[in-house]
């Protein structure tokens, strides 16, 4: 899905990761609540970018296990719309 809205590929993994990073330093987590095991706290962070034919969506999941400072992303996909 990334290569289709973005032209990203393996290759661009770290022009992503620069994405994200640039991201959650301007937009808010949406708190989520507990993870489904119980181990930790969900959060989620959506934000936009220009893709090759439109503004796309790409939304982050991020834990902090329980006990734990650090955060972890644990998903990211781009929203399809």
């Amino acid at each position: 899905m990334f290569k289709a809205a973005l032209g990203f590929s393996a290759d661009d993994a770290e022009a992503l990761a620069d994405l994200i990073r640039q991201a959650i330093a301007i937009h808010d987590a949406i708190l989520l609540g507990d993870n489904e095991v119980g181990t930790g706290t969900r959060y989620r962070v959506d934000f936009d970018v220009p893709g090759q034919e439109r503004i796309v969506t790409i939304r982050t999941g991020w834990n902090v296990d329980q006990g734990s400072e650090t955060v972890r992303l644990t998903t990211c996909f781009v929203l399809e719309g």
